[in-house]
Protein backbone atom coordinates (compact mmCIF):
# COMPACT_ATOMS: atom_id res chain seq x y z
CA UNK A 1 0.00 0.00 0.00
CA UNK A 2 1.14 3.45 -0.89
CA UNK A 3 1.24 5.89 1.74
CA UNK A 4 -1.16 9.13 0.66
CA UNK A 5 0.85 11.82 -0.14
CA UNK A 6 2.34 8.97 -3.18
CA UNK A 7 -1.74 8.29 -4.01
CA UNK A 8 -2.18 12.20 -4.01
CA UNK A 9 0.75 12.46 -6.33
CA UNK A 10 -0.12 10.19 -8.72
CA UNK A 11 -3.90 11.64 -9.47
CA UNK A 12 -1.88 15.20 -9.84
CA UNK A 13 0.75 13.67 -12.69
CA UNK A 14 -2.64 12.27 -13.87
CA UNK A 15 -4.23 15.49 -14.18
CA UNK A 16 -1.10 17.25 -15.54
CA UNK A 17 -1.54 15.10 -18.41
CA UNK A 18 1.01 12.15 -17.84
CA UNK A 19 0.67 8.65 -18.63
CA UNK A 20 1.11 5.69 -16.82
CA UNK A 21 4.19 4.79 -17.75
CA UNK A 22 5.28 8.38 -17.17
CA UNK A 23 3.72 8.09 -13.26
CA UNK A 24 5.13 4.77 -12.47
CA UNK A 25 8.90 5.73 -13.25
CA UNK A 26 8.66 8.92 -11.69
CA UNK A 27 6.84 7.55 -8.60
CA UNK A 28 8.62 4.39 -8.44
CA UNK A 29 5.62 1.79 -8.48
CA UNK A 30 4.55 -0.40 -11.22
CA UNK A 31 2.31 0.05 -13.94
CA UNK A 32 -1.11 -1.91 -12.18
CA UNK A 33 -0.12 -0.18 -8.95
CA UNK A 34 -1.01 3.74 -10.64
CA UNK A 35 -4.11 1.95 -12.95
CA UNK A 36 -5.42 0.97 -9.56
CA UNK A 37 -4.85 4.04 -7.53
CA UNK A 38 -6.07 6.06 -10.77
CA UNK A 39 -9.32 4.04 -11.17
CA UNK A 40 -9.85 3.22 -7.09
CA UNK A 41 -10.29 6.61 -5.17
CA UNK A 42 -10.48 4.26 -1.95
CA UNK A 43 -7.84 2.35 -3.19
CA UNK A 44 -5.37 4.43 -0.62
CA UNK A 45 -7.36 3.46 2.44
CA UNK A 46 -6.87 0.06 4.16
CA UNK A 47 -9.53 -2.50 4.89
CA UNK A 48 -8.69 -5.63 6.94
CA UNK A 49 -9.87 -8.68 5.96
CA UNK A 50 -12.91 -10.25 7.63
CA UNK A 51 -12.02 -13.36 10.31
CA UNK A 52 -12.74 -16.52 8.81
CA UNK A 53 -14.44 -18.81 11.04
CA UNK A 54 -11.87 -21.66 12.39
CA UNK A 55 -12.61 -25.61 12.02
CA UNK A 56 -13.61 -25.51 15.68
CA UNK A 57 -15.42 -22.39 15.38
CA UNK A 58 -18.75 -24.97 15.58
CA UNK A 59 -17.93 -26.29 18.93
CA UNK A 60 -16.50 -23.05 20.42
CA UNK A 61 -19.81 -22.86 23.13
CA UNK A 62 -18.21 -26.78 24.16
CA UNK A 63 -14.51 -25.98 24.55
CA UNK A 64 -15.62 -22.75 26.91
CA UNK A 65 -17.69 -24.91 29.26
CA UNK A 66 -14.98 -27.60 29.55
CA UNK A 67 -12.20 -25.58 29.82
CA UNK A 68 -14.30 -23.84 32.73
CA UNK A 69 -15.27 -27.20 34.35
CA UNK A 70 -12.02 -28.11 34.46
CA UNK A 71 -10.58 -24.58 35.69
CA UNK A 72 -8.43 -25.13 38.73
CA UNK A 73 -7.06 -28.01 36.67
CA UNK A 74 -5.91 -28.32 32.90
CA UNK A 75 -8.03 -30.85 30.64
CA UNK A 76 -5.76 -32.86 28.90
CA UNK A 77 -5.60 -32.47 24.99
CA UNK A 78 -6.29 -36.11 24.10
CA UNK A 79 -9.66 -35.89 26.20
CA UNK A 80 -10.57 -32.64 24.26
CA UNK A 81 -9.79 -34.47 21.05
CA UNK A 82 -12.26 -37.74 22.20
CA UNK A 83 -15.02 -36.23 23.12
CA UNK A 84 -15.14 -33.47 20.24
CA UNK A 85 -14.93 -36.63 18.04
CA UNK A 86 -17.85 -37.89 19.95
CA UNK A 87 -19.68 -34.75 19.05
CA UNK A 88 -18.83 -34.58 15.20
CA UNK A 89 -15.21 -33.11 15.08
CA UNK A 90 -13.35 -34.87 12.15
CA UNK A 91 -10.24 -32.74 11.47
CA UNK A 92 -6.96 -33.67 12.52
CA UNK A 93 -5.23 -33.29 16.23
CA UNK A 94 -2.74 -30.67 15.52
CA UNK A 95 -5.90 -28.33 15.26
CA UNK A 96 -6.42 -29.17 18.90
CA UNK A 97 -3.27 -28.77 20.56
CA UNK A 98 -3.11 -25.08 19.04
CA UNK A 99 -6.22 -24.84 21.05
CA UNK A 100 -4.20 -26.09 24.01
CA UNK A 101 -1.39 -24.14 24.12
CA UNK A 102 -2.79 -20.92 26.04
CA UNK A 103 -4.38 -23.35 28.55
CA UNK A 104 -0.95 -24.89 29.78
CA UNK A 105 0.42 -21.45 31.12
CA UNK A 106 0.56 -21.24 34.47
CA UNK A 107 -0.69 -18.49 37.02
CA UNK A 108 2.23 -16.82 38.04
Amino acid sequence: MLVGEMALEIRLLAKRGKGLRAIAREVGVSRNTVRRYLRDGDADRYRPRPRRSGKLAAFDDYIAKRLAEAAPDRLAGTVLLRELRERGYTEPPRVCRRLQLPNRMEPL
